[in-house]
């Protein structure tokens, strides 16, 4: 079984760092076997208390990661940076369930 974990990748543009995603995205994509599913481990946006913003930068964050793996599952860790206004947060359910 092959599998890709990742984590604490959020950075300052757009809440995300792009630049590493696509490098760890395009590195897995030469992976044979296949993997068969990811794990993100948290803090993989850099969040914000603003609804909007935080739902873009997990939608951007979710493109990314199925543009190149788009039949594999996702398993998101929940971090502090993924869920900003708990206890009424609920977008990284939405986006990632």
């Amino acid at each position: 079984m092959r599998f890709i974990v990742l984590g604490d990748s959020k950075g300052k543009e757009n809440g995300i760092n792009e630049k590493i995603i696509k490098a760890i995205r395009s590195e897995t994509c030469k992976l044979n076997p296949k993997p068969q599913f990811i794990v993100m481990c948290g803090d993989t946006v850099a969040g914000s208390s603003k609804e909007e913003i935080l739902a873009i930068q997990l939608k951007n964050l979710r493109n990314l990661l199925e543009k190149y793996h788009p039949n594999n599952p996702l398993i998101p860790v929940v971090s502090n940076h993924e869920v900003n206004i708990e206890p009424t947060d609920d977008r990284f359910e939405k986006i990632f369930s």
